[in-house]
């Protein structure tokens, strides 16, 4: 239960840092931050994607997954909520229908690349720097397109629509939740191709 926990308190500051500034460095600040807190007891991703891809590399057991990610959408929807409560304005994450393929193959280059980095920080032997370049490279892939990479915010924010009576956003659940695992799964599955 501890790798629940603490990727939901991970998951819930990263959602929060996102909903409440939308601003990529704090995001990737965030990020950073949550992994110096979580590494040592669940890896400290706070992402489906990575989660997934790492398990597809071996590294995490299939219980460890699940306690992660249901820990990670849990914590998404925790902060959700409540920004929606206290926000004058909810989170939300939209897509022109008529961007659609081409927001899907941003978001799984870009997924692919933040995956591809965490994977290869995790199978050094020197982890310390892990949090820095994560942070960074999530940042940066927050300034080249508006997005979470983080397929538990994204569902979350759905589920949270739909229990408010909103429209689930297909569009939405399409570029923003199965693109990243698309993305993140590529970088697993070809991983000993772009490494030694």
């Amino acid at each position: 239960m501890k790798r629940f926990f603490i990727e939901l308190i991970g998951t819930f500051f990263l959602t929060l840092a996102l909903a409440l500034t939308g601003n990529p460095l704090c995001y990737g600040l965030i990020f950073a931050a949550v992994i110096y807190l979580g590494a040592h007891i669940s890896g400290g991703y706070y992402n489906p994607a990575i989660s997934v891809a790492l398990y597809m590399r071996g590294k995490h057991k299939r219980e460890h997954l699940a306690h992660a990610v249901l820990g990670q959408l849990a914590g998404a929807m925790i902060a959700l909520y409540a920004v929606a409560k206290g926000a004058a304005r909810p989170f939300s994450l939209n897509v022109d229908p008529a961007n659609v393929p081409f927001a899907c193959l941003l978001e799984i280059l870009l997924a692919f690349l933040l995956c591809a980095v965490v994977l290869s920080l995790v199978a050094q032997k020197n982890k310390d720097h892990l949090g820095l370049i994560a942070g960074f490279t999530l940042m940066a892939l927050g300034y080249i397109i508006p997005g979470a990479f983080n397929p538990a915010i994204s569902l979350g924010n759905q589920i949270l629509c739909a229990l408010h009576g909103a429209p689930v956003d297909v569009n939405a659940l399409i570029v923003y939740f199965i693109a990243p695992f698309v993305g993140g799964g590529i970088a697993a599955l070809i991983y000993d191709k772009y490494q030694d």
